[in-house]
């Protein structure tokens, strides 16, 4: 909590509506954003009722046991494990390579404890939770296009000089028991009941899984990446989410701000909008994160021509510079 109060203890939570307080001229975006990112962080909630599912991991374990049995026997079935978590690698680019064919590997995000790092970049959606799809192509979702950008901004970030953590890899999750261990060993606070122990790693888990890195490496902000969709195929843009009431609102604000800035300059025909959002609307990792926090939603999923975007290579990589470009602003500012 000590490094928490450092962190953001001037920030004076702002009125304003966050991560896009579905922004009252957003008030379209807020069904807009909702549906993405927070369509599956709004069944968080219905986890409770996976939390009330506690039964399945007592079924789970039988289950394991049953074919346990039979693996025992197996001698082969030891060898399996191993190679499966060699070829967890191979997994990695079924994801990655559908949304971007990434030529390096996918990094781990073990890191060494206390390490100092400047960004920590969460891929929205992952593992189990796919996110929307659109127009993106088929076999693609927004889990695939948001670790692909979340590689790529990491790089562009890394080759400035910049130190970058990502909340998952898309191979590897904590935990949930390791997750509130954790918390619980640093002083978080969190309610118990969002964990929904199906190993599908939601907005929520990662929110506190990201604040705990954050106690352990003192990044300066997270920004968490999204795919947008609506009904309506027209609708196009770059919407920057931020939470108007918790206890970095005031850097969380500046921060949307110099990244709003800087996609406004790299794309000055496009619609840029910054979205706050009070604390009851906005979306979980910039009301729950204990540092300055971002949602960014990269393009619309339902635009023919965003969509596109959001598949092209080029497209990706110039676009990764100007959300590099707003990051460091803030850093420096």
């Amino acid at each position: 909590m000590m490094l928490f109060l450092l962190a953001c203890g001037n920030e004076e939570s702002s009125p304003e509506a966050s991560s896009g307080i579905d922004e009252t001229p957003e008030i379209t975006a807020t069904p807009e954003i909702t549906s993405t990112p927070e369509a599956t962080a709004t069944p968080e909630p219905t986890a409770t009722p996976e939390a009330t599912a506690t039964p399945e991991p007592p079924a789970t374990p039988e289950a394991t046991a049953t074919p346990e049995p039979t693996a025992t026997p197996e001698p082969e079935s030891t060898p399996t494990p191993a190679p499966t978590a060699t070829k967890a690698p191979t997994i990695t680019p079924k994801p990655t390579a559908t949304a971007v064919p990434t030529k390096k590997p996918v990094p781990k995000i073990n890191v060494a404890p206390g390490e100092k790092y400047d960004f920590c970049i969460d891929p929205g959606h992952g593992f189990a939770d796919p996110g929307t799809q659109g127009l993106l192509g088929k076999g693609v979702y927004e889990r695939n296009v948001t670790l692909a950008m979340s590689l790529l901004l990491k790089e562009e970030l890394e080759g400035r000089g910049y130190k970058v953590l990502l909340s998952h890899d898309g191979i590897n999750q904590p935990d949930e028991d390791e997750i509130m261990k954790q918390a619980d060993a640093l002083g978080l606070e969190y309610d118990k009941t969002r964990f929904t122990k199906n190993k599908v790693f939601y907005a929520y888990e990662r929110t506190i899984w990201s604040n705990v890195l954050y106690l352990d490496h003192a990044y300066d902000a997270i920004i968490s990446l999204h795919v947008n969709y609506v009904s309506n195929p027209n609708v196009t843009g770059y919407h920057v989410y931020y939470c108007t009431q918790n206890d970095c609102s005031a850097s969380s604000k500046l921060l949307a701000e110099k990244l709003t800035e800087a996609l406004k300059k790299g794309y000055p025909k496009k619609t840029v909008k910054l979205i706050p959002k009070n604390y009851a609307d906005a979306y979980q990792v910039t009301k729950y994160s204990i540092m300055p926090s971002i949602l960014l939603e990269m393009g619309f999923a339902s635009n023919p021509g965003e969509a596109k975007d959001l598949m092209n290579e080029e497209w990706r990589a110039e676009y990764v510079k100007a959300v590099a470009d707003g990051l460091i602003a803030y850093k420096n500012s």
